[in-house]
């Protein structure tokens, strides 16, 4: 599961991410309530590349399904890196 702490993903945004095995399929939740599945795999380096799927935000901004690159920080935390 990956929880950002927004109600959308953009580089620089905080990402909780639990439970991420190698590679699967799993959920992304965001700050204002949409939940939306995804897939994610471990890059050679560390880093996580997720998908999320289109969704709604809870505003009603349509979210294109975008891929995006997950970077930990030296202090355990998560961010977007960047899209990939």
């Amino acid at each position: 599961m990956f929880r950002f702490t927004h109600s959308h993903a953009y580089p620089g945004c905080r990402v909780t991410v639990g439970g991420a095995a190698a590679r699967g399929r799993g959920t992304a939740e965001f700050s204002d309530g949409s939940v939306v599945p995804c897939t994610y795999a471990r890059t050679a380096d560390g880093r996580i590349r997720v998908t999320v799927g289109a969704y709604t935000t809870q505003r009603r901004t349509a979210i294109a399904r975008k891929t995006w690159l997950l970077a930990e920080e030296a202090d355990g935390t998560w961010r977007v890196a960047r899209r990939a």
